[in-house]
């Protein structure tokens, strides 16, 4: 992968978590689909920003580039969100149940593109062509 590959599996990746935290349903209640709604959708978001800064090229200045600002802000909201909220202890799941939603074969998808991406990234590693943060 050249350096814009990592950013496009990043991307990727968030992008299918979003969407699958806006298509899982819950039973928590109204706050629970607000967060849940909103997690998504700041995911999601900030996956996109992300691919759209990358696609014009990052800018000398970043206060400069509203994408890469956007970006940012989405990712925090989302941390924040996770952070916050608690699921109720009689939502939590235990193991996987591929009929939890009507949008299993999403769920599918999603775990095979997170391990495809993990096996990219080992054999990146293993390669010694993983990007270091100091380079």
């Amino acid at each position: 992968f050249r350096h814009d590959g990592w950013h496009v599996l990043w991307a990727m990746n968030e992008a299918m978590i979003g969407v699958l935290f806006l298509i899982h349903p819950q039973h928590s209640g109204p706050r629970g689909v607000v967060i849940h709604t909103s997690l998504g959708m700041c995911m999601a978001y900030a996956a996109m920003f992300l691919m759209v800064s990358k696609i014009k090229g990052f800018p000398p200045s970043i206060d400069e580039d509203f994408t890469v600002m956007m970006a940012g802000t989405a990712q925090v909201i989302a941390c924040a969100l996770l952070v916050a909220y608690r699921e109720p202890p009689e939502e939590v799941h235990k193991g996987v149940n591929k009929w939890c939603n009507g949008a299993w074969p999403l769920t599918i998808g999603a775990y095979c593109l997170a391990f495809v991406s993990q096996g990219i990234i080992l054999t990146h590693i293993g390669w010694n062509r993983y990007p270091s943060l100091f380079n």
